[in-house]
């Protein structure tokens, strides 16, 4: 093989390898999410331990906005002494993802607040990050709610 042939050998392997490194990213840039949920508490066990509160909750719910159908929120809250809380949990939604379709998206939410003066009114904030390949929807976000009482106001970004 003469160096002519070599070269061009050469400069064929290296195109092949730079696609093959460029082709997997081809997913779309991330796009703005925004909108409101609402949900419904419903506890499914209660325990007091040395004046804290343990609390399993199922939260039925809607979303609106890119995110737009139903949720179940299933997972634990403790409420503290001094009335805040934290919890930790999924959230498994069904609905439709704008520019991704319909179908399900399941997230792990972590967050937090403290109940209001009143004792029953909450003031909430959470970060929802999506499980891959646990829904039907290839959707991957990151969402950030922020709310007083059964609705809260999300925003993020998300990619199909």
């Amino acid at each position: 093989m003469g160096r002519k042939s070599s070269i061009f050998v050469a400069a064929l392997v290296a195109g092949v390898a730079v696609l093959a490194l460029v082709a997997p990213a081809t997913a779309s840039s991330p796009l703005p999410a925004s909108g409101t949920e609402t949900f419904v508490p419903t506890l499914t066990f209660e325990k007091i331990a040395d004046g804290n509160e343990f609390i399993g909750l199922q939260n039925p719910g809607a979303r609106t906005g890119t995110f737009t159908g139903t949720q179940l929120f299933e997972g634990i809250f403790l409420i503290h002494k001094d009335g805040s809380f934290n919890f930790e949990g999924n959230i498994t939604f069904t609905g439709t993802v704008a520019g991704c379709g319909t179908g399900t998206v399941v997230f792990r939410s972590e967050g937090g607040g403290f109940l209001l003066p009143d004792g029953t009114t909450n003031f909430t904030r959470n970060h929802n990050t999506t499980l891959d390949e646990q829904g039907t929807l290839p959707v991957h976000a990151t969402l950030d709610s922020l709310g007083i009482g059964t609705t809260l106001t999300y925003s993020g970004e998300y990619h199909c």
